[in-house]
């Protein structure tokens, strides 16, 4: 489970809500290969990031998750994961889902390789990030190597529409393997979504 962590009030129940990560199992080995993958070292050379923006996509799983505050947390199909419009400002808007598509790079391909993500959000309206520790939702992911993969994050209540800058990181240990950020507005009411 993503777990958070900073003193934002009202924000430790947004660990886990509008994070939707894409965790789908690669097909298991078996008998000789399976034996023989296990003996081959792994080799995490980096991580490409592509395709970013505003997305659509259709929901395969909603668990609960009690930490969040709608107290769900969702998973979707990579299948059905279309980019909308490739774009690093990010409207605030209830349903407006964002992230990327990334690639593990490295040996042996189709390992599964524990990464970790971080998602940096803004300080709270009025604080300066330096006043506090940024508040973050952190989550596992364990995608396959050389197999494109997404991670982002969609706005499910009114209370997770904060402006500001939004970090994606994507660490292999200590080392930061990919960073993203996200410019998330609060629309004019005036203006129309035109998404």
């Amino acid at each position: 489970m993503p777990s958070q962590t900073g003193s934002m009030p009202g924000m430790k129940q947004l660990a886990v809500l509008g994070v939707f990560i894409l965790l789908l199992a690669a097909p298991p080995a078996f008998g000789r290969d399976a034996q023989r993958d296990s003996a081959v070292r792994t080799r995490v050379d980096r991580v490409d990031i592509s395709e970013w923006g505003i997305y659509k996509t259709e929901v395969v799983r909603t668990v609960d998750a009690p930490e969040s505050l709608s107290g769900k947390a969702s998973t979707v199909s990579r299948r059905k994961t279309e980019l909308l419009t490739e774009t690093d400002r990010i409207p605030a808007v209830l349903g407006t889902l964002f992230g990327f598509r990334y690639t593990l790079v490295g040996e042996p391909r189709h390992r599964k390789v524990p990464l970790t993500l971080k998602i940096l959000l803004p300080p709270p309206q009025g604080q300066m990030a330096s006043d506090q520790v940024r508040p973050t939702i952190t989550h596992t992911l364990t995608p396959p190597i050389s197999k494109k993969d997404f991670v982002g994050f969609g706005f499910q209540t009114k209370e997770e529409q904060v402006p500001g800058t939004w970090t994606f990181q994507i660490s292999y240990g200590d080392r930061l393997m990919a960073e993203k950020s996200f410019t998330v507005f609060l629309p004019n009411p005036t203006q129309p979504d035109t998404h």
